[in-house]
């Protein structure tokens, strides 16, 4: 079993499974998310599958008193992570190793042109909707740049004030991008949260009901079922953390090759 000391916050919802249990029914790492609406995803369909209800193989049960001894190292260690430990000002439900950066700062990106004159690139479809394809991760980052190279050749003598502006655009669009999926990863931790605690209680009872004398077999057998769905459920939405954590730094990273490939056409 892997003992779990007391736990950053970060660190609690990365911590590792223990060993030995429910090896049989493992599942595939969960295929990377696509943007913020995914957060939720392995949790939605954890709900669904749980309607059917779980169906525990002997190699699930048969090392459950190791599986709940280390439910509550983990839970504890997760539970109170938030409360041992000061945070932080923005960082106490932050999921995620990698530091939270609130915003990338214009000129952590840019040497170009100011950018105080180019907030109007909303009010010329053409060049919003240019906007929109460069700055979608969808679109790959080639592609990305031939559009800026194209955009370049054809503004003539506007190229400098119009490759400023197509920069504005991108810029405030892969910072809303951003800012919406620190929003979500922050909601995201303080779910996992509330989860770790329920997961905390529940073992708390599972044991209590243990040490009784006179033991309720269906009772137990419930609790049973009920604290490890809980503890899969839990486990699955920390192994989709890995991926949608490296979404800010890809965010960031575009922001900054667009912002390279936009200075190099106005020179």
């Amino acid at each position: 079993m892997e003992r779990f000391g007391t736990l950053r916050n970060h660190e609690c919802f990365f911590a590792l499974r223990p060993k030995g249990v429910g090896a049989s029914r493992a599942a595939p790492p969960p295929p990377p998310p696509r943007g913020p609406g995914r957060i939720g995803a392995p949790l939605r369909r954890a709900a669904k599958r749980r309607k059917r209800g779980p169906s525990l193989t002997a190699a699930d049960r048969s090392p459950m008193k190791t599986y709940l001894s280390a439910a509550l190292a983990l839970a504890l260690s997760c539970a109170g992570a938030a409360h041992a430990q000061p945070q932080a000002a923005g960082q106490s439900d932050w999921p995620c190793r990698q530091v939270k950066v609130q915003s990338v700062a214009v000129a952590g990106v840019w040497t170009g042109p100011s950018l105080d004159g180019a907030k109007a690139w909303r009010d010329e479809s053409a060049l919003a909707d240019l906007v929109a394809r460069v700055s979608a991760r969808r679109t790959p980052l080639e592609t990305a740049q031939k559009l800026v190279s194209d955009f370049a050749a054809a503004a003539g003598a506007e190229r400098k004030e119009r490759l400023t502006a197509l920069f504005a655009g991108v810029y405030d669009t892969l910072e809303a991008e951003r800012r919406e999926v620190l929003s979500g990863l922050d909601r995201y931790g303080a779910k996992q949260k509330l989860l770790a605690e329920r997961l905390r209680e529940e073992t708390q009872a599972m044991r209590a009901e243990q040490d009784k004398p006179t033991q309720d077999a269906q009772k137990l057998k419930d609790a049973s079922e009920a604290l490890q769905w809980d503890l899969r459920v839990f486990d699955e939405r920390r192994r989709a953390l890995s991926y949608v954590c490296e979404t800010p730094a890809l965010i960031e990273q575009r922001l900054g090759a667009l912002a390279r490939a936009i200075e190099a056409a106005i020179d």
